[in-house]
């Protein structure tokens, strides 16, 4: 077994215990909840200007610094290359494309929620146009599923009768965004430049980069199916000869059927079963935008991704009770 999985998990224990502890000690909670946001929302602005400067690299940035951060990347950035995709401080597109996801439907949940505010407007459609010069098509699926998510879970209440006020608040938003798009499309070449890209979305069977990792599919699938209940363990990556570029048949392969299933009760059942708030439709949308994600990349093996994701769930924890049992 690789050492490396349990120093990535005890990374993980220390980052949560660290951020839920702080969220529990603070004295005004939905304050320090909305700075931690308004922090977040600046980093992200941040994110979005040295991705728009990689994108178009400015002052010919790219050939200074860009090789350090992505080595893999990095041809992809300089020379005039037809189809830049920016890499951020990340290293990887799309990693970089999922941050502004999870971003876009933070924002989109303080717009639904909070009063309505122009500054949210636009960190929402920075971060929108962020996952979309990263030309993650992946980051874009998961983002759909994220926004629908949480627009269902926050306009109707109670999955089933609708709340004017945010139905009303959406409408806005949706409208706002058509014409900005409308307005992109005809007086700008995003279409060519960027759109193309996704279209291939509606032909994925015919597309080389989709093909080849459903191709390194199968030396995981033969794995998984040799040992369903309870997988091999983390192998390590000299013993196979592709990588799963799948992180549900990694973690099935890893830890089989059994192990999955608890893995996934582990992110949704506290949540699911939380204080009846509106950021459990938050917590809910990431979770299954990721979900999404993570059939063709990575979010609980990556070093940038999962310990975001963990800091915004553990504001959506709580103490645990202490339990009697008298015998």
């Amino acid at each position: 077994m690789e050492f490396t999985e349990f120093v990535k998990l005890f990374k993980y224990i220390i980052i949560y215990t660290i951020a839920f502890s702080y969220f529990q000690i603070v004295k005004d909670y939905e304050g320090e909840k909305q700075n931690t946001f308004n922090f977040i929302f600046s980093l992200s602005v941040i994110l979005f200007i040295i991705s728009l400067q990689q994108y178009f690299n400015v002052f010919n940035l790219n050939e200074i610094y860009i090789k350090s951060v992505a080595p893999t990347q990095f041809e992809t950035l300089i020379d005039n290359y037809p189809n830049p995709r920016p890499v951020g401080m990340v290293g990887n597109p799309n990693e970089l494309g999922y941050l502004f996801v999870i971003i876009s439907l933070l924002t989109l949940y303080i717009l639904l929620k909070g009063k309505f505010r122009y500054i949210y407007l636009l960190y929402f459609g920075l971060n929108v146009l962020g996952v979309f010069l990263t030309l993650s098509r992946s980051s874009l699926v998961a983002l759909l599923v994220g926004i629908t998510v949480l627009i269902f879970l926050m306009v109707f209440k109670n999955y089933l009768i609708l709340n004017l006020y945010k139905f009303k608040r959406l409408i806005m938003l949706f409208t706002i965004s058509i014409i900005i798009l409308v307005i992109t499309i005809l007086f700008t070449d995003f279409q060519e430049k960027i759109l193309w890209r996704f279209g291939a979305l509606l032909e994925i069977s015919n597309d080389n980069s989709w093909n080849a990792r459903v191709d390194h599919w199968s030396e995981n699938l033969k794995l998984l199916k040799d040992n369903v209940l309870l997988g091999v363990g983390p192998l390590s990556r000299a013993e196979l000869k592709y990588a799963a570029d799948n992180e549900w048949l990694l973690l099935l392969r890893s830890y089989g059927v059994i192990g999955t299933i608890y893995f996934i009760m582990l992110f949704f059942v506290p949540h699911i079963n939380s204080y009846k708030t509106e950021y459990r439709a938050l917590i809910l949308s990431i979770l299954l935008s990721a979900s999404v994600y993570m059939l063709p990349v990575a979010v609980f093996n990556s070093l940038v991704i999962m310990p975001f994701v963990l800091i915004i769930l553990s504001i959506n924890d709580k103490p645990v009770k202490k339990l009697i049992v008298k015998i």
